[in-house]
């Protein structure tokens, strides 16, 4: 069998927990109108109630029913998965890491929905986020390493600086920033800092200081940047012929050497401006450049050379056995240069190779032990780590990085910060 059928594989996309995985219809009506259906509700009832549903998780309105399932934002995607489940009304709901991929509104709507089902329905919460989980939860399971090392309030755990530590999660908001002040108090919530805060300064207004500050380097101090590398001009792209545009006219520059951030809620066409930088579509107006070069007249691999990307679903670029194999891959695609059908030239050397996967594997952190580990049977945060690496490992002159730190414990995600 070719690898991607491989028993391994299949294993590991069945234990798979990623949203897009349980979308089975064509269109986002019919994802939750079908489960509905298989209840025994009349077809209007099942209209009805899906239209209620696809509301509660910001989805309604026609235009977007109409939707094929992979037109949808990742976000999307994932508000439609939850719509699709609560659709067949069970008696326990798990939620796995459902707040990474949505926008505030969305995170806004799980939360009241969450909050619905309290009372009605035994729900297993599976998060990083000590925020939503202390606001939403009756009681908190600690695991590292696959086992439970401490339960409890979740008011109690999150207060425990080392149990946190020890499994990579960042504390609160209000309690690193009551830290960070030098406050003796431990406030979990907005509403508790400030009271906090005030009690503070009225007793001592010396007594509030930052222990740790970064300096923002301003704009008239930065170095000058490179050449253009990207260019978009008058882009204009839509998924389908008679579908929504999903970008229009856009006009962007980045130099060598600068940072890029594409901010907007889920649909806003965050990954597709990443898709259209990378080759993966072409602009039905317009014209992307990469370094000069238009991306029609190159293919993906080419432009790969170039353009390093990593993906919001790491499972989408994986393919190889080991960890090692994986962030290997690019360079050993193009160790050798074709000239003609019987001549090739060897372009680097296999040393070479392991000294480069050595490097990307310290930069974002991947140890030796995880090496010669399968990608697919890793937990989601590391996946993305391995996609980072591998995209890394041929040291593009663009770096792609499409919600690269979803899944990452906040260790990961502060040394994503730091790189």
């Amino acid at each position: 069998l070719p690898k991607c059928f491989a028993p391994t594989k299949i294993f590991a996309k069945m234990r798979c927990t990623h949203y897009a995985a349980q979308l089975i219809q064509l269109k986002v009506f019919e994802e939750v109108k079908t489960p509905l259906l298989n209840r025994g509700f009349s077809p209007k009832e099942a209209e009805n109630q899906a239209r209620e549903l696809l509301h509660r998780v910001g989805l309604g309105g026609e235009d977007m029913e109409k939707k094929r399932i992979w037109d949808l934002s990742g976000g999307e995607q994932q508000r439609l998965a939850i719509a699709a489940t609560l659709a067949m009304e069970p008696s326990i709901v798990i939620l796995d890491n459902v707040m990474d991929k949505l926008d505030p509104k969305g995170r806004e709507q799980v939360r009241g929905i969450v909050t619905e089902l309290n009372g009605h329905k035994t729900q297993i919460i599976v998060d990083r986020d000590a925020d939503f989980l202390l606001q939403k939860t009756q009681r908190l399971i600690v695991f590292v390493d696959g086992k439970a090392i401490a339960s409890g309030l979740p008011e109690e755990i999150v207060k425990n600086q080392e149990l946190l530590e020890r499994a990579d999660i960042e504390p609160p908001i209000s309690l690193r920033v009551a830290r960070t002040l030098g406050m003796s108090q431990s406030p979990l919530t907005p509403e508790e800092f400030k009271q906090a805060y005030f009690a503070n300064r009225m007793q001592d207004p010396s007594s509030l200081v930052v222990r740790k500050h970064s300096r923002i380097e301003p704009p008239e101090a930065k170095r000058n940047f490179g050449a253009p590398v990207v260019c978009m001009q008058d882009v204009t792209f839509c998924y389908s012929d008679d579908g929504p545009k999903v970008l229009e006219d856009i006009n962007l520059t980045i130099h060598a050497g600068e940072v890029h951030t594409a901010i907007g809620r889920s649909g806003a066409g965050k990954t597709t401006i990443v898709k259209h930088i990378a080759g993966l579509v072409k602009p039905n107006k317009g014209r992307v450049t990469i370094c000069g070069t238009d991306t029609r007249e190159k293919s993906v691999p080419e432009l790969g050379l170039t353009v390093g990307t990593v993906l919001q679903n790491p499972d989408d670029q994986l393919s190889e056995r080991t960890v090692k194999d994986e962030i290997g891959f690019p360079l050993k695609q193009r160790q050798y240069e074709r000239h003609g059908w019987f001549s090739k030239q060897k372009r680097y050397d296999d040393d070479y190779i392991e000294e480069r996967i050595s490097q990307v594997c310290e930069l974002v952190g991947i140890g030796e032990d995880m090496l010669d580990e399968d990608p697919f049977l890793l937990p989601r945060g590391q996946r993305k780590l391995v996609t980072i690496a591998a995209a890394l490992v041929v040291d593009p002159k663009v770096l792609l990085l499409d919600e690269p730190t979803i899944g990452l414990g906040a260790t990961a995600h502060r040394k994503s910060e730091l790189t």
